[in-house]
């Protein structure tokens, strides 16, 4: 594994995994989601990361701008800028692989953003969306009924003058600025025409999405919505093996 700083100035901060077998044609970039997914996800991307090279493919994943390693303050984030650092990895990674096929893989909200990149031009040949929401609308939802259970926890038992509450502008402690808020909740997971092929990989205990695409069953929940994995790390062992042997099948 080989971290690196790319893009303009060097902004965005990246983990590249070179293939440890016959390189393939099509090289994979790994677009996380945000927040606590982001954490409760990273090792399991990291991981699945190392197992995909192991099978031929170069992996990059990396930060969007103001997460993470990135620069740039997480108050002034845009979604427009992420889209770019989608764009800007892309490139990157067709440069260090040398690969002439590209595979977006999004997990969550990585999955929206992916999409829209991808119907704003960006050149893909597959894009796989892990656990992708039917919306951006409902993705935010989804995470702000976790933020209402985590504080309901967590004044169980405090009296009400020392209630704890969400501040405004932020999601579960992290910075989510109304306009970003705005701007994501319209996305779709649906790929504009002229992608060769759209996975949808779906945990065990997430509902059939309703965009169009090759569904994929992973054996492992996702937890995504349960309050009590909140800040748990969330390992599919099961799925990523599942997940690598899927895309060995059928990416060249």
């Amino acid at each position: 594994m080989e971290p690196l700083y790319f893009g303009p100035r060097g902004r965005l901060f990246g983990l590249r995994s070179e293939a440890q077998a016959p390189p393939r044609r099509t090289a994979v970039l790994i677009c996380h989601s945000w927040g606590v997914e982001y954490m409760r996800s990273y090792r399991a991307l990291y991981l699945l990361a190392q197992q995909l090279a192991a099978r031929g493919f170069e992996t990059l994943r990396f930060d969007y701008s103001g997460t993470g390693d990135s620069a740039d303050a997480a108050d002034g984030i845009t979604l427009d800028q992420w889209i770019e650092d989608i764009r800007c990895a892309a490139r990157e990674l067709r440069e260090l692989s040398g690969a002439d096929r590209v595979c977006l893989l999004g997990l969550r909200l990585g999955g929206l953003l992916a999409t829209r990149a991808v119907a704003d031009g960006l050149r893909a040949d597959t894009i796989a969306l892990w656990d992708a929401p039917d919306s951006g609308r409902e993705w935010i939802d989804e995470l702000r009924a976790l933020d209402r259970l985590h504080y309901a926890r967590k004044n169980r038992y405090l009296p009400s003058r020392l209630r704890l509450e969400s501040l405004p502008g932020e999601m579960l402690g992290i910075p989510w600025p109304q306009a970003l808020d705005d701007a994501v909740a319209p996305l779709t997971p649906r790929a504009p025409p002229g992608i060769a092929r759209v996975l949808r990989l779906r945990s065990a205990d997430v509902a059939a999405p309703k965009f169009d695409g090759e569904p994929i069953r992973l054996p492992d929940p996702g937890h995504w919505t349960d309050v009590t994995w909140l800040t748990r790390p969330w390992i599919p062992a099961n799925t990523q093996r599942a997940m690598v042997e899927s895309l060995a099948e059928r990416l060249p």
